[in-house]
């Protein structure tokens, strides 16, 4: 039995970034790194709201003037939110991957107003809605943007095979950068350009998704409904 253990303990790998949000981690400075300008962000239309935080569509103009479309995702003013705030910064910094939603950066303001992030925006929003209003065709037709915005457009075996893919694709670089989702579910996929899919934890979600989360004894929001039984003994990990 100690010789299993001994040779668990070798091939455990830690992850540093569990540890990076201590007093004396680089929070302070990566925030730095990523810090938008205030006066450069243009809000516009509400597209979402879930239990962490509200999402709008708006605007960035970048550094070369060029104004691209963006999400902006204000938080709860909660402390438990700004907790999470500055994890979901901490983690989300570290990715590079194209089925992961790309972090643009961070407007910080006074201490006395929750700062927001700066998301690449995803035209077709979340993959539990095109699911939901699409039907499944028997052709292997594809379809346009134009088309896919259609609300009688289908969708085919093989564009599901290929949503699959993209999304397999994402989880297995968070595997090999030692990452568990924790939350993986169609809500949390991103729709985009071309039937681009993207990996989402950051509320971008509808009101229809706020029953999802629930405390259980002052512990985090947990999305209940997607757990396991054991749950009800409060024995979770």
């Amino acid at each position: 039995m100690t010789g299993t253990l001994s040779k668990c303990m070798q091939q455990y790998v830690t992850n540093p970034n569990y540890y990076a949000s201590s007093p004396d981690g680089p929070m302070f400075k990566l925030i730095q790194d990523i810090e938008l300008f205030e006066e450069d962000i243009t809000f516009g239309e509400e597209i979402g709201e879930g239990c962490f935080g509200t999402v709008f569509k708006g605007t960035y103009k970048q550094s070369d003037a060029t104004i691209i479309q963006v999400a902006i995702k204000v938080l709860k003013d909660k402390n438990e939110s700004k907790e999470d705030f500055e994890r979901e910064i901490e983690i989300i910094s570290t990715f590079n991957h194209k089925n992961l939603i790309k972090l643009i950066g961070v407007v910080v303001r006074d201490s006395h107003t929750m700062p927001y992030m700066v998301f690449e925006y995803m035209m077709f929003g979340d993959l539990a809605e095109l699911l939901r209003t699409k039907k499944l065709s028997h052709s292997s037709q594809t379809h346009t943007n134009e088309e896919l915005g259609d609300e009688s457009a289908l969708i085919s075996h093989e564009q599901l095979i290929w949503i699959s893919t993209q999304i397999s694709s994402g989880c297995k670089y968070l595997s090999d950068n030692h990452f568990v989702h924790r939350d993986l579910a169609t809500r949390n996929c991103l729709v985009g350009h071309n039937l681009t899919v993207k990996i989402s934890d950051f509320g971008m979600s509808r009101d229809i998704y706020t029953c999802d989360y629930y405390k259980v004894g002052g512990s985090k929001l947990l999305p209940v409904r997607w757990m396991s039984p054991i749950i009800k003994n409060i024995l979770f990990v």
